[in-house]
């Protein structure tokens, strides 16, 4: 048993030493000499020597003293709104390289008749080897480009007699629209993990969302797009309390690309079929795989949700053939509570309130009592009875 001879400490707030005096020790022994060898530990270490102020600019170093709320934030979230970028202004078909044209199915025919005809293939012949060379690409875009005028197709300086609509704007923006999410049950159940969301983008795919960010928010849809080379980026734009924020971004490619020879077409198909063999082994390699993880984490999965591809990239001639309209994808739980459990049991109301406007059964988290003429013990026995549920 050592005692210290609190006189002898200084205040927190000087810089000095504070020795520590053995006034007395209680030892079997009686000598006291090991208590004085642990004092003169103490005081070799300086043990109530104040920590150093905090620095204004590093309040974590050593530890700022936390304000209302927690900590020495801002608490400040107010987002800045985002707009929707803007499309390029300048693009290969305004710097004059190239020419857009947007020709009918029967001027298409005429320009064929046009370039396999044999006066004009002879001419050819000096300047390209296949006719069609001279056509960059042809293909078919979802929406109506703007037109510029018309203008006759030539090559360099030879006219092929055959006029057709110009496209004035490689770029375009389309709005596709809004999209509100609604919670389903008002509650708990509506955000994650237990309710997933995912949209359906056209020329893109299925993709998922953050349940969290979207919930009770509204989604605009809108798609910025270039008409030569077809791709395409769309941009999700979340409103919520009146502020929109860009917060997804996907990209895919609207053009379906037409054959001009047989060389293309070949192109065209061996594309397609290795992008085919590329999924199915990504799918074989991906179940293998997967059965393995099944087999060491089984107990995590049986309590999981699984994850299910709705669809891969859409884009092109797959996505021509899909749908056109953007829609919400709802994974929803299903709510199983037993029977009458509001009537007998009720559900956790967290308010805060006097045990006078109570009435009925009631279980209280946590209370708080005073000015009660109890003893110790009835305090904690009234305590734990309203822990454990009273009728008022």
């Amino acid at each position: 048993h050592v005692e210290l001879d609190a006189s002898k400490i200084n205040n927190l707030d000087g810089s000095v030493k504070h020795p520590i005096t053995v006034l007395r020790s209680d030892f079997e022994s009686g000598d006291a000499s090991w208590a004085k060898t642990v004092a003169a530990f103490f005081n070799s270490r300086n043990p109530l020597d104040p920590l150093p102020p905090p620095d204004p600019d590093d309040p974590y170093t050593p530890g700022g003293n936390s304000t209302t709320g927690g900590g020495n934030g801002t608490f400040d979230n107010t987002n800045d709104p985002q707009d929707f970028p803007d499309t390029p202004t300048l693009g290969a078909a305004r710097a004059g390289m190239v020419t857009l044209f947007n020709p009918t199915v029967a001027e298409l025919g005429q320009l064929a008749s046009v370039l396999w005809s044999k006066n004009f293939t002879d001419t050819l012949t000096n300047l390209f080897a296949n006719p069609m060379d001279l056509i960059i690409g042809l293909g078919i875009v979802p929406v109506v480009p703007t037109i510029g005028g018309r203008e006759s197709i030539k090559v360099g300086l030879l006219d092929c007699g055959v006029e057709m609509n110009t496209v004035s704007e490689q770029f375009r923006t389309e709005n596709l629209g809004n999209l509100e999410v609604k919670p389903y049950y008002d509650a708990a159940l509506d955000y994650s993990p237990f309710t997933r969301v995912s949209i359906y983008l056209p020329f893109i795919g299925v993709r998922p969302l953050n349940t969290d960010e979207v919930m009770g928010a509204t989604i605009n849809v809108r798609y910025n797009m270039d008409l030569l080379t077809g791709a395409c980026v769309a941009m999700l734009g979340v409103t919520r309390d009146g502020v929109q924020n860009i917060l997804y971004t996907f990209d895919g490619n609207i053009l379906s690309p037409l054959p001009l020879n047989g060389q293309s077409y070949a192109q065209l198909i061996g594309s397609t079929i290795q992008a085919v063999g590329a999924i199915a082994g990504a799918a074989a390699t991906g179940g293998a795989g997967a059965i393995g993880a099944a087999a060491s984490v089984a107990n995590a999965v049986a309590n999981a949700k699984p994850q299910i591809l709705r669809a891969g990239t859409i884009a092109g001639n797959a996505g021509l053939l899909a749908g056109r309209t953007p829609y919400l994808i709802f994974e929803i739980p299903r709510q199983s509570a037993p029977e009458s459990a509001n009537s007998l049991m009720g559900y956790p109301s967290n308010m805060t309130l006097n045990l006078g406007a109570i009435h009925g059964y009631t279980e209280v988290e946590y209370v708080h009592l005073e000015n009660l003429s109890a003893t110790g013990p009835e305090a904690e026995e009234i305590e734990a009875l309203l822990k454990g549920g009273v009728i008022l």
